[in-house]
């Protein structure tokens, strides 16, 4: 369930960015 943790992390990211 790698795959599922490295798209959390990339939405975070994501969502981080956007919120900025």
């Amino acid at each position: 369930m790698a795959a599922l943790h490295e798209a959390l992390q990339s939405t975070k990211t994501v969502l981080l960015t956007y919120k900025r």
